[in-house]
């Protein structure tokens, strides 16, 4: 079964996250990673 879903947070919190290097790889999949790179990785969309 896929479900899909929603993480409310603070975007400030997760820009702040986002200065660890391994932070996206992390949470992100290969592809939405490459997605979120590509786009210069915009806080509001991971």
């Amino acid at each position: 079964m896929l479900t899909a879903g929603i993480d409310l947070c603070e975007i400030n919190r997760i820009r702040r996250s986002m200065r660890n290097p391994h932070f996206c790889k992390k949470i992100l999949g290969k592809e939405e990673f490459v997605q979120l790179q590509n786009r210069g990785f915009p806080a509001q969309s991971v």
